[in-house]
């Protein structure tokens, strides 16, 4: 994702992993916007969530995965315990 600083006018990259960090950040901290902070100036620059999410549409929050993965989980464990019983 590239970035134009407000003060300095420099473009500076945001990488995917960076993006999906600071879209966890958001969400976990129910932020509207992200500080990318400029590496030639220091200063920070707002990003809106909708700009993030459009670098990176599949992103799903961490606590979704989570979710997802209990689920997985917990079907594993109700798969044991019902062969479990059949035996």
């Amino acid at each position: 994702m590239q970035i134009n600083c407000y003060s300095c006018h420099n473009h500076f990259t945001m990488r995917r992993e960076e993006v999906h960090a600071a879209l966890d950040e958001m969400v976990s901290e129910g932020l509207s916007h992200y500080n990318a902070v400029c590496p030639r100036c220091g200063k920070a620059n707002k990003v809106s969530m909708k700009q993030l999410k459009r670098w990176a549409p599949r992103w799903e929050s961490s606590t979704a995965k989570e979710a997802k993965g209990k689920t997985k989980q917990e079907k594993a464990e109700e798969q044991d315990s019902v062969k479990g019983k059949e035996k």
